[in-house]
């Protein structure tokens, strides 16, 4: 430190004499007017200002000096060798460290600000669908209100449809669609004659017949409640198809004659290659059948026909329609006579059965007692009468001339 302070000192020293030769006149610029005023505002500086000029400048000279030694060593001029020693010293791997771990801190937040983000999404998200859920839900709620509003129109409406037959009867302007659901109903304590529903079907116009089946078809849609009904009301729907055909026919038949006109060819026969005739005997033959007996005779004239063994393909395909439509004629007449005897049942016993439907409404089907089981295909009347000694026709034989005949009657048309 006294080499610094002597240093100082002369550099004051000599500044301080720079400074006084400046301050002397100089006869050389007596000359120049502008040497001469630059001359005399040396002049009028004070000494103290001068002073104060220096004393700044050796300060400035003098922290110099001193930035450049540490404790009094130069980066020449040292005991370590350090040629750096005056420089400042930088922990570059704590630097590295440190901006390594900024740079981790800095992932994690945009990964905190990612992870803020996907759930502010997803509850976005879970709102909408929540939201939707419950629109859903109300929607739901007023479907099951409107349901329920339209079920028990629609059961107003199927109680009306139940008490028009009654009073149309009871007045006696009565509908053919009264007629069938009086003997659903068991309306027989109404003056009016119910014998056999099937009877409705005849003699009406085809526009009658379709509004029947219209009437029908809105009973099938309402009157679920029990398999009887549902059954009943398909039965008269089928019976129903198969008598539009027949007054469509007659009315195509009618129109061409009118016209006098041939009528066309398949008018001429119900079904194509079996005569109108033939149709007609096997008609009237399985409308003697009990349902139960028509079953038997369906069940056996299609394993027949699976077989393959029948020969008159189309024929037997006749029968087999034929068959159902008997079958669906013979169901409404012993279910109507079924429902008869349970009112019946119910007004002998009291007022404590008034419903008929606390019994079972299943048709009792009546099935004659038969010794002889009907052969596969035979449509063979049974055999009423006789004794032991008379010759009995086997079932081949009377196939072969019952198709015989049916052959001379196709010749001769």
């Amino acid at each position: 430190m006294g080499k610094i302070h002597n240093g100082t000192s002369q550099s004051l020293d000599r500044t301080t004499r720079s400074s006084r030769r400046t301050c002397e006149p100089n006869d050389n610029y007596g000359v120049d007017s502008g040497s001469r005023k630059k001359r005399k505002s040396l002049r009028d500086i004070p000494e103290e200002e001068i002073a104060a000029y220096v004393w700044r400048k050796a300060l400035r000279v003098g922290k110099k000096l001193k930035s450049q030694t540490v404790a009094g060593y130069l980066n020449t001029s040292n005991p370590f060798g350090d040629s750096n020693l005056n420089e400042r010293f930088v922990w570059k791997k704590k630097m590295e460290r440190d901006i390594e771990a900024e740079k981790k801190r800095q992932k994690q937040r945009m990964a905190e600000i990612e992870k803020v983000r996907k759930r502010r999404e997803e509850r976005a998200l879970e709102k909408s669908l929540h939201e939707e859920d419950g629109a859903l839900l109300a929607l739901e709620r007023a479907r099951a209100v409107f349901q329920g509003w339209e079920k028990g129109d629609g059961e107003f409406h199927f109680n009306q449809t139940k008490l028009r037959p009654e009073i149309r009867l009871r007045e006696g302007h009565a509908k053919p669609i009264d007629i069938l659901t009086g003997h659903l109903n068991g309306l027989s304590s109404l003056n009016i004659e119910l014998n056999d529903p099937c009877m409705v079907f005849k003699g009406l116009t085809v526009k009658d017949t379709e509004e029947l089946r219209d009437d029908i078809n809105m009973h099938l849609d309402s009157d679920t409640e029990m398999g009887t009904r549902v059954e009943y009301w398909n039965a008269a729907l089928l019976v129903c198809d198969f008598e539009i055909g027949k007054a469509r026919r007659k009315d195509a038949l009618d129109r061409a004659r009118v016209h006098g006109e041939e009528p066309a060819a398949e008018l001429l026969a119900e079904e194509r290659g079996v005569h109108d005739s033939i149709i007609t005997d096997v008609r009237d033959y399985l409308l003697q059948k009990t349902y139960k007996e028509l079953e038997n005779i369906h069940s056996s004239v299609k394993s027949w026909l699976g077989s393959g063994t029948a020969k008159v393909v189309e024929f037997w395909e006749v029968v087999l329609k034929q068959i159902s439509i008997c079958k669906a004629n013979a169901f409404l007449k012993e279910t109507s006579k079924h429902l008869q005897r349970l009112k019946q049942h119910i007004e002998e016993d009291g007022p404590e059965h008034d419903d008929t439907r606390d019994i079972s409404q299943e048709p009792m089907v009546q099935e004659e007692t038969t010794k002889n089981e009907e052969e596969t295909g035979s449509l063979s009347h049974l055999l009423l009468h006789g004794d032991d000694n008379e010759e009995a026709i086997s079932p081949g034989v009377d196939r072969a001339a019952l198709e015989r005949r049916r052959l001379a009657v196709i010749q001769q048309r």
